[in-house]
């Protein structure tokens, strides 16, 4: 994301739930992240679930602040970053009174696009660190802070992690072999750092494989083409 809107995705949500500080339980972020050798993050969606009420409210708020429609107001906060640095799909479905609205970025991003997100290479292992709620100030709305506002009650967060090599530590909730997953609530989850260590896998030559390909293929051939000059001198 753009280092001039440092504000991270969740950082953001709870934001634009602070206009709606009578709602409660209101919105559920289950956030996709994984993460190559290189540090790159190859992947990252976020999906949210609100209601279709809490939507309207959402909708409610953009047009007083100027905004025509409430993903107007979602690429304004930074939630889509601009195109020049990562382009991100967004979607939205409308289904049985709930409202699915879906953010997957559309290229590999570095650990300093988002806020709070650190990856580092310590020895043989691939460390990942994400501070929630880091980058507060930039969700902010009409000079509130959600976060001393106690809105961010209304949020549960599922995080999904999955790393380059077996996860050898964590403070996850649940670890099976490469796959970390956290699942948050409420006021408790800001400042929470989520911390996961897994093996690193070496980084080999980019087209290392095709020049062995390459290698193989000549080798096969000098070898025939020699075969053949000692079957005519024969």
């Amino acid at each position: 994301m753009h280092a001039s809107q440092p504000a991270h995705l969740i950082g953001v949500l709870v934001g634009l739930c602070a206009v709606a500080v009578c709602l409660a339980g209101c919105l559920t972020a289950d956030m996709y992240t994984t993460v190559d050798a290189d540090g790159t993050i190859s992947h990252y969606r976020l999906e949210v679930t609100t209601s279709q009420d809490n939507y309207v409210l959402l909708e409610e708020s953009a047009h007083q602040e100027g905004y025509a429609t409430v993903r107007a107001m979602i690429e304004e906060r930074g939630l889509l970053p601009g195109a020049d640095t990562a382009p991100v799909a967004y979607d939205e479905q409308w289904i049985g009174g709930e409202v699915f609205m879906t953010f997957s970025a559309q290229s590999d991003l570095s650990a300093d696009q988002l806020a709070g997100v650190q990856v580092a290479r310590e020895g043989e292992h691939l460390v990942y660190r994400h501070v929630i709620g880091d980058g507060r100030s930039g969700s902010k709305i009409g000079g509130e802070d959600p976060f001393a506002s106690g809105t961010a009650t209304a949020f549960v967060v599922n995080y999904y992690l999955v790393m380059p090599g077996a996860i050898v530590d964590s403070n996850a909730d649940a670890v099976e072999g490469a796959t970390a997953e956290w699942h948050l609530s409420g006021a408790d989850m800001l400042g929470t750092v989520l911390f996961a260590k897994s093996a690193a896998p070496a980084r080999g030559v980019p087209g290392f494989s095709c020049w062995i390909a390459i290698a193989a293929v000549c080798i096969l051939c000098c070898g025939v083409a020699r075969a053949g000059q000692v079957r005519r001198r024969g």
